[in-house]
């Protein structure tokens, strides 16, 4: 049912939350505030990487002509 998912994906929500701080906690623990920026910013650079790497953008004249503004 819809209400079993909505359920399921906020367990999960929460799950995830708790586990990656535990990961934050384990990351400055080991190398302090500088550590946990850079760990961050390395997450965040690979999401975008694989963001990049998925998206296709078309060029502006492959659909230039069926476009249709008003």
């Amino acid at each position: 049912s819809a209400g079993g998912m909505v359920v399921a994906a906020v367990q999960s929500s929460i799950a995830a939350g708790a586990a990656g701080a535990a990961v934050g906690g384990l990351v400055y623990g080991f190398s302090g505030i500088t550590g946990v920026f850079i760990t961050a910013g390395l997450i965040m650079l690979s999401a975008a990487f694989v963001i990049a790497s998925r998206v296709r953008v078309p060029s502006l004249t492959e659909s230039s002509s069926s476009r249709s503004f008003h």
